[in-house]
């Protein structure tokens, strides 16, 4: 496990797989499916593999990286699979399902190109004067390309040579074009256009979704996203989870809904556990704050979220963390950082850059001449990506334990279901009446979100009874559900002799079942 840098993608297939080897008990690594490049997304899950129901337990999903430029939640992710094997208890209790990388493809490019122009994923496109991102000057990186241009729109800051938009009135200075780093094909000497589309895999999910330049063609296209789409809608033992990712720190809610269209149930628990992700964490709570949203605006459109996936169609407690970036590190508050992002690619990009420089981190290269075949005279250089947004790495050393911490948290408020006063009381010969009473003792309900209209989330308890003939019941009995410390009395009257040993059972696939035995006497 490593908190001073980013997983290749093959360092991370190779953790896993001697984490598997190592604890062959409790961790088993298996492929959720092959990325478009044909790279392993890997999923492990962490369990008392030695139980025979084992699988059968309530089950916490976690998944990180799912944009390129975003790894700090792979370390994440792998610190907390670490901290889990520690306290192997815990994995007689409940089921852990870990994506640590969904976007390896993605991420691999960022990582070890430093790639700027990337957001999950980018698709070739058939057009005239298509550049092409690539290493034209063999450092192995893949930086920014700019060139003076009288019409351009962007000039130098200072002696650093940051970039800055030009503004209105700026007619004094050299100005330039800026492209990524890279060649032109089906050059004409036209208008340079990019040569790939850049998807978003978190606006391809089937909540809300719209058919934007940055989201797939159609919902769960991508063969990762419809793989999880796949893996979510099959497991109805997961009741909860996180999505890592790497925005300014901050703790948002399951949903995109306002706080209006929220049952009032629901609203509650969020609000809470926003407060207490934030306690544990220090990272800024979002839940009355609208996230990513123009300043002045009610809220940020993310249509095709994951957020909204979890919640309006598996009705689960899902909170995306973002886990912060190079702003954060200098210091800055999340809420001032959303509130000047018009400016962040000005002097505070510069304090990110001194910031670094003064530790002995590199986030900006040199600019340098470079005789471009097609372009002509430019130069290559400036900042540059793959680094959770010039996030400074040692402080994933600082917040991986706190996050993890809450994580552990949230994945043990399953509803645990309880029962007691169980008791037999012999009506006539051979035939009994027997009682009992069922109570969750969990933080959720077995319904575990009351405002999702799917169906998914809306699965009934059962009580079963063993051991005699049922005179009054069916065989299964289907409850909706069971509010956190709600309770429901229970009923049979059985044909049994003396003596037979009768069994309980109250069960849910998202809760801590509960089994009582008795003797008829």
């Amino acid at each position: 496990m490593k908190l001073d840098s980013f997983y290749t993608y093959n360092e991370l297939m190779q953790e896993l797989e001697e984490i598997e080897k190592a604890y062959p008990r409790y961790a088993k690594v298996q492929e959720l499916t092959k990325s478009r490049e044909g790279r392993m997304v890997p999923i492990i899950t962490l369990a008392d593999f030695s139980l025979s129901d084992a699988l059968e337990k309530p089950a916490y999903y976690m998944q990180a990286n799912i944009h390129a430029q975003e790894p700090c939640g792979t370390n994440v992710a792998m610190y907390f699979i670490y901290e889990a094997l520690k306290s192997p208890g815990k994995l007689s209790r409940h089921i852990y399902y870990i994506v640590p990388r969904i976007n390896p493809d993605g991420a691999e490019r960022a990582i070890t190109k430093r790639d700027n122009n990337i957001r999950s994923c980018l698709i070739p496109l058939d057009v005239e004067n298509a550049l092409m991102p690539q290493d034209i000057d063999g450092d192995g990186l893949i930086a920014t390309m700019r060139r003076v241009n009288p019409m351009g729109n962007w000039k130098i800051l200072n002696k650093r040579g940051i970039m800055v938009e030009r503004r209105p009135g700026d007619t004094e200075g050299t100005f330039y074009d800026l492209f990524p780093e890279g060649y032109i094909e089906n050059y004409t000497d036209g208008n340079i256009k990019s040569g790939e589309r850049s998807v978003d895999l978190n606006r391809s999910y089937p909540a809300g979704w719209k058919p934007l330049p940055f989201s797939s063609d159609y919902p769960g296209q991508e063969p990762e996203i419809r793989a999880v789409l796949e893996f979510l809608t099959s497991r109805k033992n997961i009741f909860a989870g996180v999505d890592l990712h790497n925005g300014t720190s901050a703790i948002l809610r399951p949903t995109g809904r306002t706080n209006e269209q929220l049952p009032r149930e629901d609203r509650s628990l969020m609000k809470e556990l926003c407060a207490k992700a934030s306690e544990i964490t220090g990272f800024q709570d979002f839940f009355d704050v609208p996230y990513g949203a123009v300043p002045g605006e009610k809220s940020a459109e993310l249509p095709g979220c994951a957020c909204d996936f979890w919640y309006e169609v598996l009705g689960l407690s899902h909170y995306t963390i973002e886990l912060g970036n190079g702003y954060n590190s200098i210091g800055m508050k999340s809420l001032d950082i959303l509130s000047q992002y018009g400016d962040l690619y000005g002097e505070l990009l510069e304090k990110v850059q001194v910031y670094h420089e003064e530790r002995g981190s590199t986030v900006f290269l040199p600019w340098k001449k470079f005789d471009h075949p097609q372009l002509g005279e430019v130069e290559v250089g400036g900042m540059i990506g793959g680094q959770a947004y010039h996030i400074f790495l040692p402080d994933m050393e600082k917040f991986a334990p706190k996050v993890c911490e809450f994580m552990f948290l949230h994945s043990e408020m399953y509803a645990k279901l309880f029962l007691g006063n169980v008791s037999s009381l012999k009506v006539a010969d051979n035939v009994w009446r027997i009682t009992a009473e069922c109570m969750n003792t969990g933080k959720f309900g077995t319904q575990v979100m009351q405002g999702s209209p799917g169906h998914l989330g809306k699965i009934p308890l059962e009580s079963r009874l063993e051991g005699g003939e049922i005179l009054n019941k069916e065989f299964t009995r289907s409850i909706p559900q069971l509010r956190s410390m709600e309770k429901i009395s229970l009923e049979w009257f059985v044909r049994a002799k003396t003596g037979t040993e009768i069994t309980v059972t109250v069960s849910h696939p998202k809760a801590e079942n509960a089994i009582a035995k008795l003797i008829l006497e």
